[in-house]
């Protein structure tokens, strides 16, 4: 499923903590809230489950958290992004299973 950031926000009360907003490509929005502190970004909450969007694709993961750093800066974003195409869990855990395991791994 491919997916795009529509926005991203400071919320007004608190600037620490952000939402952001990602569209598939079936039209839905699901929205995750951030949090920023520090040296890290932390995920609060979510629509989609967070296992299903940051485990099972890291690389959209890390381009998102790219982004919210960006908004926190203050730089001007122009959305929506293409992040990609969202991994289907049950191809990543068959992948993973048809791996050869390396020598001296339990």
């Amino acid at each position: 499923m491919s997916v795009k950031v529509s926005s991203i926000f400071k919320n007004p009360t608190n600037p620490q903590n952000l939402e952001v907003i990602i569209t598939s490509e079936d039209k839905k929005n699901y929205t995750f809230q951030f949090t920023v502190n520090p040296g890290d970004v932390e995920v609060l909450s979510g629509d989609l489950p967070c296992g299903h969007f940051f485990l099972y694709s890291p690389d959209l993961a890390l381009s998102l958290e790219r982004l919210v750093w960006k908004v926190y800066d203050g730089e001007c974003i122009k959305f929506p992004i293409d992040l990609g195409d969202l991994a289907d869990p049950q191809e990543v855990i068959k992948t993973l299973k048809t791996r050869p395991v390396a020598s001296g791994v339990r």
